[in-house]
């Protein structure tokens, strides 16, 4: 019989050099798992209960020999200044400026000097689909995550010219893969865990799981930033009732995590100049990316005129104008229209209901071109009518097509069906 610890030793050399090969080739793909001899044959092992800790037949591989953080190459330009103003060599084209400009007494009510808004935003998929790289043969049951941390402080504002320091806690996204039905459990403050969970990030390089992992190890030993997040969906891995032995994760984090920008808004044109004060030089054409998709005037453009407006009036907003809400993501083009209509007013609280809507979303890199849509079923916000900010969401989609960029975590996925699409926001005012 062979001698287990010269196969072991042999195996994990074998694994260090393709990780050296791909190092050497800058591998292009963001899911590059060691292959198992086994990996599209049908499994020796049959897979247990959800509560059971039969492996079933998803890898597992070493963490010793195959590191799952690493940074992709990229020659791609950096700077720390981007002016998309009029008459700038990047100034921001006709499709992504805003269409007319706000009264500028009501600019300074919405968005008064001192004003520091914390947000959370949850875009969840769930569904079914295969991919030779997602740790299982076949068909199986996956949940795609996407999480945006942001920390906004309004530092001046007089009526045309907006300049807010935006600190860029975390954009990331998380891909879940299970042979069972997997769903994550719903926590009861989802903002207060997030803001826990990301409080002290600074994020050196953006790392990414160039494979799937077991969920409880990548939990262990990832980035020590990305470590808390995974943690955090470990727990609700484990408070809606499964085994985190026979979970996978793959994980990426967008290039700006981790950054504090200088952000100044024209009123009638857009975002006019974006700088970036801490986490070192990015992308040149993430910069852009941001200037045209950060919503920046989210909670004025999803309730204008909010104390005036009474129960029962309704009206429609562009969704490129309010994507901060339901994506989170720093580099995504949105157009489409929802509608709202103002269901209740009491006090300082709003209910705002969206019945319907569209979405169209385009994800555009030097490589490739992705374009998806999806359809509101359903949502709900509370909005703070004294402060003027959306407080909570949540709204139901009909995905009819997914993006999928070679960025995306479900890139390459066939077979997709059995979709279930929501997204989460909550928020809170910081006072000084």
């Amino acid at each position: 019989m062979d001698n287990p610890k010269v196969l072991f030793l042999s195996f994990a050399g074998l694994i260090v050099l393709l990780i050296a090969v791909v190092a050497f080739t800058g591998g292009e793909s963001e899911t590059t798992p060691p292959q198992n001899a086994n990996n599209n044959a049908a499994p020796e092992t049959p897979a247990g209960d959800p509560g059971s800790s039969a492996p079933g037949n998803l890898e597992d591989p070493d963490p010793a020999t195959d590191p799952i953080v690493d940074t992709p190459a990229d020659n791609a330009p950096k700077v720390t200044t981007l002016s998309t103003a009029p008459g700038a060599a990047d100034a921001l084209a006709e499709q992504d400026r805003q269409e007319e400009k706000i009264d500028e007494k009501t600019l300074i009510e919405y968005y008064p000097a001192g004003k520091r808004i914390e947000s959370a935003t949850e875009f969840q998929i769930s569904g079914m689909g295969r991919h030779r790289d997602w740790g299982f043969a076949g068909t199986v049951y996956f949940t795609y995550v996407g999480l945006m941390n942001l920390d906004t402080e309004v530092v001046s504002n007089d009526g045309n010219q907006i300049v807010s320091i935006v600190y860029v806690r975390e954009v990331s996204q998380h891909r879940l893969t299970s042979e069972f039905e997997l769903q994550l459990a719903l926590p009861d403050d989802p903002l207060a865990k997030m803001l826990l969970t990301t409080a002290d990030m600074t994020f050196k390089k953006f790392p990414l799981y160039r494979g799937a992992r077991l969920l409880f190890e990548a939990a262990d030993v990832a980035d020590p930033n990305l470590r808390k997040t995974l943690t955090w969906i470990a727990d609700r891995v484990k408070d809606a009732g499964y085994d985190l032995g026979k979970v996978m994760i793959a994980s990426r984090v967008e290039e700006l995590s981790g950054i504090k920008l200088q952000v100044t808004y024209l009123n009638g044109w857009g975002v006019g100049e974006t700088t970036v004060l801490e986490g070192g030089a990015v992308r040149e054409d993430r910069l852009k990316a941001y200037a045209r998709c950060s919503s920046q005037l989210m909670d004025y453009y999803i309730f204008p005129e909010a104390k005036s407006r009474q129960p029962g009036d309704e009206w429609s907003v562009d969704t490129g104008q309010v994507a901060g809400m339901f994506l989170p993501s720093t580099n995504l083009d949105v157009s489409g229209q929802v509608h709202l209509r103002l269901s209740s007013k009491s006090g300082s609280q709003a209910e705002l209901e969206i019945p319907d809507g569209t979405v169209i979303v385009v994800d555009e890199t030097d490589r490739a071109r992705a374009e998806g849509r999806m359809d509101v079923t359903s949502g709900a916000l509370q909005y703070d009518l004294d402060s003027l900010f959306i407080e909570a969401g949540k709204i139901d989609f009909r995905m009819q097509s997914l993006w999928q960029s070679r960025d995306h975590l479900l890139f390459g996925a066939e077979d997709i069906k059995d979709l279930n699409v929501t997204a989460r926001y909550s928020a809170r005012k910081i006072e000084p």
